[in-house]
């Protein structure tokens, strides 16, 4: 299965992969496969990033399917499907 990945306000991945996005093969697809395969790939960086001293996805980072559907941060089970577009978000705040 391959999904694409786009990270968005993300800039040290960004630099990392050097493009906002990237095509990423998985033998499983659920978000925990991604997530690993992404550390396997670009090591500290993901793990800086994206996620919290526990492995889960930070609570600043928002992640998004096919630019419409939110999947929850907390549920490394989350289904993927061949050809889905997965981006993180890092929310911003302020006034």
């Amino acid at each position: 299965m391959r999904v694409t990945v786009e990270f968005v306000g993300l800039p040290e991945l960004r630099k990392t992969i050097g493009s906002k996005s990237l095509k990423v093969s998985l033998e499983r697809g659920t978000m925990g496969d991604l997530l690993s395969q992404l550390e396997r790939m670009y090591g500290a960086p993901v793990r800086n990033s994206l996620l919290d001293s526990k492995g889960n996805i930070h609570e600043t980072i928002q992640v998004i399917r096919n630019g419409r559907e939110w999947l929850a941060r907390d549920n490394p089970m989350a289904e993927l499907r061949d050809g889905d577009r997965i981006t993180f978000l890092l929310m911003v705040a302020g006034g």
